[in-house]
């Protein structure tokens, strides 16, 4: 409890004070260093593991990754989307011992004060369950973001599932003027469902 408790005061320390030098050096000193610019979709595949094996994206341990999220990440995608604020994507490898990938979109204001962050992509494994979830821009401020939860391994009969069980929700994340991320659910259904209408429309 009192690690859960320290925290949070850090993040809260982060959202508040933001702007020592450390992290206002932040887009100065590594926004050269995104390989990508202005991703509209965002998951993870073979391709992006493949660019991580091959060491294409620069890794950062940059303080403001060691408060939210973690540190070491690899610097993604730099988002030109919004003139007044800063927005890029980093992805963290949580692959040991076991979990996956996952990749966070970060808002910055002027000064480089962080604003919100988010998880938009994943894809990875804990004991007999598989996650997975991808993203898309449909417009300049909302993305529809699509997570699964897939049982794919039965303890009971110690085997693999055929067919394998699981829930999909669909949710619409929306940035504020302000540079705040908020979700909203629009459809949940049992089943592992992937339809391209949502994420091309």
């Amino acid at each position: 409890m009192i690690k859960r408790y320290a925290k949070l005061i850090a993040m809260i320390s982060v959202l508040l004070i933001g702007c020592n030098s450390d992290i206002n050096s932040f887009c100065e000193s590594e926004q050269q260093k995104f390989s990508i610019r202005n991703k509209r979709e965002f998951i993870i595949d073979s391709q992006l593991m493949a660019d991580l094996k091959a060491r294409r994206f620069i890794t950062s341990s940059h303080q403001l990754f060691d408060t939210t999220i973690g540190a070491p990440v690899y610097l993604y995608s730099w988002q030109e989307r919004n003139d007044s604020t800063r927005e890029f994507t980093v992805i963290r490898d949580e692959r040991k011992p076991e979990h996956g990938l996952v990749l966070y979109y970060y808002i910055l204001d002027a000064n480089d004060g962080l604003l919100s962050w988010k998880r938009i992509a994943e894809t990875g494994t804990e004991s007999i369950f598989r996650f997975e979830i991808q993203s898309r821009f449909l417009n300049i401020d909302t993305l529809v973001t699509i997570s699964s939860i897939t049982q794919w391994y039965d303890l009971k009969h110690n085997r693999k599932m055929i067919p394998t069980r699981g829930d999909t929700t669909f949710k619409y994340l929306i940035i504020s003027k302000d540079g705040w991320i908020t979700d909203t659910l629009f459809r949940e259904v049992k089943a592992l469902n992937f339809p391209n209408s949502y994420l091309n429309s």
